[in-house]
């Protein structure tokens, strides 16, 4: 992937951690649309890979699969049955996330 692809998605995750609590809606209108985006994409070259790999395109979205799988099995925590106040520990406490979340106040602590 390209340089401004990685910058791309660094804005989306900036755009997408300032919505205000009141704007949750906004937020959720722009996930599903996204959402939508990609469904159009993935249903438009379909049919052109499976012409193009024929059974390979099984392994391509297979690959996919175990790529996601690994994403969220290392980089993301459990945080069944925890409490709200917690979930701000869990992230700095993971071996990966700890490095971004360490200096963020505490949740559920008044400033």
């Amino acid at each position: 992937m390209s340089e401004g692809y990685a910058y791309l998605v660094l804005v989306m995750i900036g755009v997408y951690r300032d919505i205000p609590a009141g704007g949750a809606d906004g937020g959720q209108s722009i996930t599903v649309a996204v959402s939508f985006l990609f469904t159009c994409v993935v249903a438009q070259t379909f049919l052109a890979m499976l012409c193009r790999l024929k059974a390979g395109i099984f392994f391509f979205f297979g690959g996919w699969l175990l790529v996601m799988t690994a994403f969220v099995y290392l980089l993301l925590p459990e945080t069944k049955n925890l409490p709200i106040e917690q979930i701000g520990l869990v992230w700095r406490e993971h071996w990966f996330w700890k490095r971004i979340v360490a200096g963020g106040d505490p949740v559920g602590e008044a400033k």
